[in-house]
């Protein structure tokens, strides 16, 4: 199995239980790399093989020397056993410790699967773990960080596997307010499906989202994009007031607004400086899905110039550090007035 496959394929392949001798799973995406771990953890040893054959470890009380001897031990009355290191990460020296897997990956078990799940940066390339793995024919698979802009897709990607149709603004809508908690994203949308009636396909609307979850339609932060864009001051401040009246919404956090607006004018500084700002030429820039999308973003070209960009990220970095009580001691509401207030007179 190749080093570098992308994670369905992994899963199909441990489907269909076609194993490696070792999996090693690291990087800042936990989701994925759960995913494969807990489909190993499902297919490679039958549930009535579990008690002898399913060797669990946790970092911190990891010990390597131990979990090398359990892997070259043959497993009882079955075919294969699972030697699984979890939250690798939490080991003292965990890197160094993970490099002394070496001895084993030289020679494995060819009736041992050795999974290693790593959460945070990634195990480098040149680690004799990794190099070892490589050279036993096992799979190293990189969950790297999930960005903003790559939200869409991927939520779009796990609709697709599920046989759900998610409505544009509601994808907006739960991309926006939930961030790249990819665990809580996939998950409302699973609570969306499984309250509705059992279909071949099921297709989940804004007003489900609205009804289902608590972020408003009317009141979120793609609204407060939209309404920054077509410069709309008093749309603004009625989204403000909204997230003031309603602190504990989702919609109404701090870490959901600042990156938003934040966002929005990063965009724009961006546009204005292509050469060609055409709709084409914003939609593959900006990586703007929908007509309404580069819409609004020619309209805020119209409206902000780019000076008035900078001056607006400024503003945004000094609300950024005045929420978390940097040189201020304004309630958060107060606060988002006041940043409105300059981004629409500077």
């Amino acid at each position: 199995m190749a080093a570098a496959n992308p994670y369905k394929q992994i899963l199909s392949e441990i489907r269909a239980k076609r194993f490696a001798p070792v999996y090693i799973l690291s990087g800042e995406e936990p989701y994925y790399i759960d995913l494969i771990a807990d489909a190993l953890q499902e297919y490679v040893v039958a549930e009535e093989e579990r008690d002898f054959n399913l060797h669990l470890y946790y970092g911190q009380d990891a010990d390597m020397e131990t979990m090398i001897n359990t892997a070259w031990q043959y497993p009882v009355m079955a075919d294969r056993k699972l030697v699984m290191l979890r939250e690798a990460q939490a080991m003292p020296s965990a890197r160094t410790q993970l490099d002394k897997l070496e001895v084993y990956l030289k020679k494995p078990s060819p009736t041992t699967v050795l999974v290693v799940h790593f959460n945070g940066e990634a195990l480098r390339d040149t680690s004799k773990l990794v190099k070892a793995a490589k050279a036993a024919k096992g799979v190293v698979y990189i969950s790297p960080k999930t960005r903003d802009y790559e939200l869409p897709r991927l939520l779009a990607d796990y609709c697709k596997d599920h046989a759900v149709t998610l409505e544009p603004k509601a994808s907006d809508m739960l991309c926006r307010n939930i961030g790249t908690n990819l665990k809580h994203l996939f998950g409302e949308v699973e609570k969306l499906r499984l309250s509705l009636p059992e279909s071949d396909h099921i297709s989940i609307t804004a007003d489900m989202v609205e009804a289902n979850t608590g972020i408003s339609k009317k009141y979120n932060s793609y609204e407060l994009r939209s309404a920054i864009l077509r410069r709309d001051y008093e749309g603004c401040m009625r989204i403000a007031a909204y997230y003031a009246a309603n602190p504990n919404a989702p919609e109404s956090r701090t870490e959901t607004i600042a990156p938003v607006i934040f966002n929005t004018f990063a965009d724009l500084l961006q546009a204005h400086y292509l050469k060609d700002k055409s709709s084409e030429s914003l939609r593959v820039a900006l990586n703007l899905k929908v007509r309404a999308a580069i819409d609004e973003m020619q309209n805020g070209l119209r409206n902000y110039n780019a000076w008035s960009c900078l001056r607006a990220i400024h503003a945004i970095r000094n609300y950024d550090c005045a929420t978390k009580g940097i040189e201020s001691a304004q309630p958060r509401p107060a606060l988002l007035f006041e940043l409105i207030y300059k981004l629409f007179t500077n």
